[in-house]
């Protein structure tokens, strides 16, 4: 399937200057038609006729990942918004915690602001830290 893009900032000239035609199989792999089910060498006006094809390509374009064990402690529909995402940032430790900011180099003690005994880390913070469990 053969794709015809041009620049938007362009005038009708320019555009119809810069034409580009690109092969849909090297931006969605060599599988791609056949799991959009259209022949390969269809038009583009020829593939979106159909009414699923958008929803097909999204799907193929942005394949969802397996859903986490954690998603409906997380995203819950009563959920503080703030706490979903502190909760989500957590899960991924990219907390800003006073241990990731000093190995960024920034000039502030790793120690926990709390207790001021150990580094202050996500598990420190969240698990093991008296004052803030």
């Amino acid at each position: 399937m053969m794709c015809v893009t041009s620049g938007s900032n362009s005038s009708k000239k320019e555009q119809n200057e810069q034409l580009t035609v690109y092969q849909l199989s090297t931006v969605i792999g060599p599988a791609g038609p056949r799991v959009l089910r259209i022949m390969e060498n269809a038009m583009v006006s020829d593939a979106i006729s159909g009414s699923s094809w958008s929803s097909t390509t999204w799907e193929v374009l942005r394949p969802r990942q397996e859903k986490k064990d954690w998603v409906d402690v997380v995203w819950f529909k009563g959920a503080v918004p703030k706490h979903c995402f502190t909760m989500w940032v957590t899960n991924y430790d990219r907390l800003p915690t006073r241990s990731r900011l000093a190995g960024w180099g920034m000039l502030v003690s790793a120690e926990c602001a709390f207790c001021s005994r150990f580094d202050e880390t996500r598990d420190h913070l969240m698990l093991t830290c008296e004052y803030s469990t």
